[in-house]
């Protein structure tokens, strides 16, 4: 269901509304009845940029005010609209909207702590941007541990001719169009990943892989820490119907991927796990995958990490022939390096010019042992061709330069073609024990890493780019650091930089 939403747009007093290129804006955030802009923090943010260079930006805003009633933050998904004007070349911010609302109880459990976090946003056709989200379920205040979860998506987009965004969702509003409503995500927070199959429509078609677990490794079942989860796709489609004129969502019934990828060992970072990220294929009916998983490998009980676990990043790619999906070529990253070595956080970006079976991606992830991180950084691309899955090495440099004594995490690539914009990774440095970082950037063509954004707790970066036919690509980049408006300095805000 359609729904019009006009200006919405909350706190904005004492914000920007505007930002040229290579300036910084802060996004606000919502306030209700009775908490104002210090009871909230925003985080864990996605961007997605349109060829007309239309810009949404997703995250997940922390309802501190509930703390007292619930024993924590609840977390509610937000959007921040910005449309593009081209004289004078700026972006506006044009609306600010609570697609994920904490007080829908979908799955009817009664009294729970509702969390609408880790969302993701990608541009599709259209004009549309497809946004995607986790409701999850903490029954610990019944007692319960079990923490079953829906999976929620919008489609949000400009419309011109009304003057207001366009919203289709379930048609409640901060309640989204239900894609899946039987999994669970206790240690692993259910996080989702969107990607472009179909961008000519109507229909636009996307896709979504998550994570459902099925074997818990702390307090349910197997408390050996031996933790097992299905890896799951949706795809989600959205279609002019040709009588009402009115847009339609739907959706096929979820797949299983891989019925049993593990993770294994202690809850040191239960949030996110098997973290799977997609990105479109050649075709549009293929995708590119990268996901995480941890395997127990020493037999003796009571061990501790990392010398018990070996952890693996596996690159996939998947075709969909009469209307099933199949793995046609995959590579397992593991290195020569000791079984302690974890590897975390992969990421995938692929050449938005690709041939047919020729995909290219960019893969970036961290080698790390605990906790998360120290400073090994793996940017490689890799192709899948008729002769298997193959690197290919860089024409310039050695690779992401790792230092010793730097930390850096948290990798994000960036593939685009040569002509625009050369491939990027981006990082999240950890300058100190105080929670000091900045985001930084390595260019591949010039061979050379610089600071994007220095300033208290900057991280989590997120990019997405266009990359224009004989044009100059433009960059929409995000993180989230301290506010710079108000005086808290434990005041998280989304911050977004165009270049």
């Amino acid at each position: 269901m359609a729904t019009m939403i006009g200006f919405l747009v909350l706190c904005l007093s004492v914000f920007q509304q505007s930002l040229s290129r290579q300036q910084v804006l802060e996004l606000p955030v919502g306030t209700g009845a009775s908490w104002g802009p210090d009871d909230r923090q925003a985080d864990h943010a996605t961007v997605a940029i349109q060829p007309n260079l239309d810009i949404l930006v997703a995250w997940h805003g922390l309802r501190k005010d509930l703390e007292a009633q619930y024993g924590y933050d609840l977390r509610q998904t937000e959007v921040a609209y910005l449309r593009y004007v081209a004289n004078p070349d700026r972006w506006f911010l044009s609306g600010h909207l609570l697609l994920g609302n904490v007080f829908h109880d979908v799955l009817l459990y009664g009294p729970s702590a509702i969390k609408c976090e880790r969302p993701d946003v990608i541009a599709v056709g259209g004009g549309w941007f497809f946004v995607v989200w986790t409701r999850r379920y903490d029954r610990s205040i019944q007692g319960l541990e079990e923490e079953p979860a829906v999976l929620e998506c919008a489609w949000v987009r400009w419309d011109s001719a009304a003057g207001q965004l366009q919203v289709v969702d379930s048609g409640a509003s901060g309640q989204g169009y239900l894609l899946d409503s039987n999994y669970h995500v206790r240690e692993c927070a259910g996080v989702p990943d969107a990607f472009v199959l179909k961008s000519s429509g109507p229909p636009y078609e996307v896709g979504v892989v998550y994570p459902h677990q099925t074997d818990f490794g702390d307090g349910l079942g197997n408390d050996d820490g031996t933790r097992s989860f299905e890896l799951r796709l949706v795809t989600a489609r959205l279609d002019l119907d040709p009588q009402t004129q009115q847009w339609v969502p739907s959706k096929d019934p979820p797949v299983v991927l891989h019925p049993k990828v593990r993770f294994d060992g202690d809850a040191f970072d239960s949030a996110g796990l098997i973290l799977p990220d997609a990105d479109r294929g050649a075709t549009e009916d293929s995708f590119v995958l990268v996901y995480e998983d941890q395997i127990r490998v020493s037999a003796f009980p009571g061990q501790q990490p990392p010398a018990m676990l070996r952890g693996r990043i596996h690159l996939e790619r998947w075709d969909r022939s009469s209307g099933a999906w199949e793995e046609m070529g995959s590579h397992v990253f593991t290195g020569n390096v000791l079984e302690s070595v974890l590897r975390r956080r992969p990421m995938v970006s692929t050449d938005p010019s690709m041939n047919p079976g020729q995909d290219l991606a960019t893969v970036a992830f961290g080698r790390s042992g605990i906790p998360p991180s120290n400073g090994e950084v793996v940017f490689e691309r890799w192709q899948f061709g008729p002769s298997g899955v193959s690197r290919v090495p860089w024409t310039v440099g050695n690779g992401y330069p790792n230092a010793a004594g730097e930390d850096d995490r948290r990798a994000l690539p960036l593939h685009g073609p040569a002509s625009s914009l050369p491939a990027r990774c981006f990082v999240e440095r950890r300058l100190d024990t105080n929670g000091t970082h900045e985001i930084r950037v390595y260019d591949v063509l010039t061979d050379t890493s610089s600071v994007l954004r220095a300033g208290h707790k900057a991280q989590r970066p997120a990019v997405d780019a266009v990359f224009p036919s004989g044009g100059t690509a433009t960059l929409a980049v995000t993180w989230e650091e301290d506010s710079l408006v108000l005086p808290d300095d434990e005041t998280t805000r989304v911050f977004l930089w165009v270049e």
